[in-house]
């Protein structure tokens, strides 16, 4: 069966998809790419709009890119939502492996090559904890320790949505050689001007020109 087809099979039937994963891992996959496998429980976010509320698939690095070491490989969790045509923005093939290859692939290969750019550092996470133990025992008082929690948490939401946003720019570059649905496309966009509001962009896919700016 052509792509199309094995694809409508995984969205038909869940107990196919993880053997459409496998199919997928079978033609070829990069040297970061350690497994891709489907998750049956969904998890919930409480953040975003509504396309955002759920999370389609994700990277799972590996625990030495966090000690900045290169060269670790990563697997691809896929969630239901993925394979759902009716209520997420996934609509056909392209459009799956759209968030597959150009999106959780480019997470996985920053960590590869990159591990700084996708990771904090173990002393930022342990900066944090000594602000904790500091204002524990009263080393620090409520208004300074207030004001440190907001700045490194500040840090870590701009440090979080800049990896996100490197990997939809790079899903959006990647349009043209995919033949992906208008609403996918859409999709795209509004994530992209929630994460970079300033943007302006153009975007040509699969007979539609679609125009933004602020």
């Amino acid at each position: 069966m052509d792509l199309e087809s094995l694809f409508s099979k995984a969205v038909n039937e869940e107990s196919y998809r993880q053997k459409f994963l496998d199919t997928l891992m079978a033609k070829g996959v990069p040297d970061y790419i350690r497994d891709i496998r489907y998750e049956t429980n969904s998890i919930q976010k409480n953040v975003g709009t509504d396309l955002e509320s759920v999370i389609l698939m994700t990277t799972v690095v590996s625990r030495l890119s966090n000690l900045h070491i290169k060269g670790t490989k990563s697997k691809i969790v896929v969630y239901p939502e993925s394979f759902d045509l009716k209520k997420w923005p996934h609509k056909n093939p392209d459009d799956f492996l759209s968030t597959l290859e150009d999106h959780e692939y480019f997470h996985a290969k920053e960590s590869y090559e990159n591990p700084k750019s996708i990771r904090l550092s173990c002393w930022k996470h342990w900066e944090l904890n000594l602000l904790d133990w500091k204002y524990r025992f009263l080393m620090v008082s409520p208004e300074d320790y207030i004001v440190s929690l907001n700045v490194l948490s500040n840090y870590y939401k701009e440090f979080k949505m800049a990896i996100e946003l490197r990997a939809c720019n790079n899903q959006l570059e990647s349009l043209p050689k995919r033949k992906c649905s208008l609403e996918f496309a859409l999709h795209l966009m509004l994530k992209k001007s929630e994460l970079d509001p300033e943007t302006s962009f153009d975007i040509k896919n699969n007979g539609y020109d679609i125009k933004y700016g602020p």
